[in-house]
């Protein structure tokens, strides 16, 4: 799960001392790591900045000016992309035009277009936004989405 300021992130946070791109948390080897992406403010963990570090129950992390505890349990996607996905998910019964939107909105896409063709294709504004900028929760959102609304192989995603 990706977490910051922008919004591809997993985690969108408003926080001005948040990087657009902060940090990530990954589970590797069966353990959560958080993983911080190259950030202005750095990442602490348990009053050290860290890089990257393996976190354990009870680890306290701040990223810019919110203070999490790490307790064991199951992992959810964040309340605000489940939303967004809800949302979609409404739409599938609609006009292609209200898909692409929201698979845009997901996304966080300017456009979703159609070809001649029918395949789907997510445009983003020129810039820092792209495929590669979306956190991994996102992405895979993003693709089932684009499954469900176009059916498989009718859409065009970078590798």
């Amino acid at each position: 799960m990706l977490v910051g300021r922008g919004r591809t992130c997993d985690l969108v946070v408003d926080d001005p001392d948040l990087s657009r791109k902060h940090a990530a948390f990954r589970v590797m080897g069966g353990h959560l790591w958080v993983i911080d992406e190259g950030s202005t403010n750095g990442t602490i963990c348990n009053g050290d900045a860290v890089a990257r570090k393996r976190l354990e129950a009870g680890d306290e992390l701040i990223l810019g000016n919110a203070h999490w505890r790490i307790a064991r349990g199951e992992g959810r996607p964040p309340l605000s992309l489940l939303e967004e996905w809800t949302a979609l998910l409404s739409t599938l019964d609609r006009d292609v035009s209200v898909r692409l939107a929201a698979i845009a909105a997901l996304a966080a896409a300017e456009t979703c277009r159609l070809d001649g063709q029918g395949t789907a294709s997510l445009v983003w504004q020129a810039g820092d936004r792209t495929w590669e900028d979306l956190g991994p929760v996102r992405k895979s959102l993003v693709r089932q989405a684009l499954e469900r609304a176009c059916g498989a192989g009718r859409f065009f995603l970078p590798d």
